[in-house]
């Protein structure tokens, strides 16, 4: 018998002998991939991490730099709402939340808007003759 036909004997010892080499390339070719896995988790994490930073950066520089104008005020006010609920509240992950200087800022001025409203809903309501 040569070499190639020691390889693929048939005998049910070889046969076994096939069987564990094979189950053992499995679990360490398994063994890698969960390594590798591993290793690439911080790094995925890392890379979602800086990200949240630019974009609360850039969240940030939108709102400043847009509250100069009236029209400014008006997004940035839609804006800073919409990163308190989405993503102080709901937590979406693609939306920075607000810091705690911003919800300071942010929270007694949407009091501030409901009072204003319902006063101009209720003098609307007077007006109309409806109260």
């Amino acid at each position: 018998m040569n070499a190639d036909e020691e390889e693929f004997s048939r005998s049910p010892g070889a046969i076994a002998q096939r069987l564990r080499m094979l189950q053992a390339r499995e679990r360490i070719a398994r063994k890698k991939k969960e390594e590798s896995a591993s290793i690439k988790a911080p790094s995925q994490m890392q890379g979602i991490e800086s990200q949240m930073k630019r974009l609360k950066t850039i969240y940030r520089i939108i709102n400043g730099t847009s509250a100069v104008t009236v029209v400014g005020l008006i997004i940035t006010f839609f804006v800073m709402n919409a990163q308190l609920i989405l993503g102080n509240i709901l937590k979406v992950k693609f939306v920075p939340p607000l810091g705690m200087i911003e919800k300071i800022i942010i929270i007694p001025l949407d009091i501030f808007m409901v009072f204003i409203f319902l006063v101009i809903i209720s003098l609307l309501a007077l007006s109309a003759g409806i109260i």
